[in-house]
């Protein structure tokens, strides 16, 4: 090699040094790192703009995570990741506001995570709430389950749901019954009056209820459906 040309090479060794770490960089990433990447995007997404194409991005997501069932009993996180906690918190707000697809989304996530106990109860305090906020999506919601016996177990369970502010306070959850009663009587046509009147029979039946502790003096079963 003529001398003259070595400086000339020097300068070209910085830049094949970058593009050798570079290449190297990419060998020692995860193999996962790229789906992980999409995944964490997908839940990103849909907060940022809670609309169809990133709630369809979402249940084709779950879809293809939800082997037969697989995630009926698990943890959110086996869907969502590690962020999961930041997502439903996020995805709860949206809810409380009556976004239309955040509130579609809960729902399915409630579908999906049916035997998970603890996150089930916490999906319920947030559901019940849409009564209140937008009582024709939530009617339009539950109008998406079959009406049957089992169905309506759990539909008692979201439009009785009050949180723990509520517990051991039967005066103050017939207070937030009756406002989810008069908002459902609100809705005076459509499609949804059947699912309208079953729901108002749940919340009068559970004031009933209510009333007759209040009356005996003794706390009981708050909790009796």
């Amino acid at each position: 090699m003529h001398m003259k040309n070595f400086p000339r090479l020097l300068t070209f060794f910085p830049l094949i040094a970058l593009f050798s770490l570079t290449l190297l960089g990419c060998d020692l990433l995860p193999r996962d790192f790229g789906e992980v990447q999409v995944k964490r995007d997908i839940w990103n997404e849909f907060v940022k703009e809670p609309n169809l194409a990133n709630y369809q991005a979402i249940i084709c997501e779950i879809k293809s995570v939800d082997d037969k069932g697989s995630l009926i009993a698990k943890e959110p996180s086996v869907l969502i990741g590690e962020e999961s906690g930041w997502f439903l918190r996020s995805l709860y707000g949206q809810v409380r506001i009556g976004d239309y697809y955040s509130c579609r989304l809960a729902f399915k996530l409630y579908y999906y995570f049916n035997n998970n106990v603890a996150f089930i109860e916490s999906l319920n305090n947030v559901l019940g709430e849409i009564i209140n906020v937008n009582p024709n999506l939530f009617l339009e919601l539950i109008n998406a389950y079959p009406l049957d016996s089992a169905r309506h177990f759990r539909l008692q369970s979201i439009v009785l749901a009050t949180g723990d502010i509520y517990v051991d306070r039967p005066g103050a959850r017939i207070i937030e019954n009756d406002r989810r009663i008069k908002s459902l009587k609100g809705v005076e046509s459509g499609t949804y009056l059947k699912e309208r009147d079953q729901c108002i029979a749940i919340l009068e039946k559970k004031n009933h209820h209510l009333r007759k502790i209040i009356n005996s003096g003794v706390l009981g079963d708050v909790n009796e459906k």
